[in-house]
């Protein structure tokens, strides 16, 4: 990001890799996408360390990326739907806060 672009914004995702779905909430969580894992990249077991994971995701047919990092005390996850097409999401996210279950 190059700061050119940014904008506050509230949404949260919650991963769950058992049920093959991360739903990612916005607007109070009155929007939810249900973005359905296809495949994984990388092995991130404690996302209190750094690390990152790239997972293949399909919301309603437009596929995409969804890359989850962390560096140090910096932690992002960028969503990349680009591919789908003119006006295809590209965004990258300042996390806030992580919670694990």
């Amino acid at each position: 990001m190059d700061g050119k672009n940014d904008q506050a914004i509230s949404s949260y995702f919650i991963t769950d890799l058992r049920s093959g779905v991360v739903k990612w909430y916005q607007k109070n969580g009155t929007v939810v996408f249900n973005l359905k894992v296809k495949s994984s990249q990388g092995n991130w077991p404690n996302v209190i360390s750094d690390g990152s994971c790239t997972l293949t995701v399909d919301s309603d047919g437009s596929a995409g990326f969804v890359t989850f990092t962390r560096s140090g005390s910096e932690v992002s996850i960028l969503a990349d739907f680009a591919a789908a097409g003119p006006g295809g999401l590209n965004s990258k996210f300042r996390v806030v806060n992580v919670s694990e279950d």
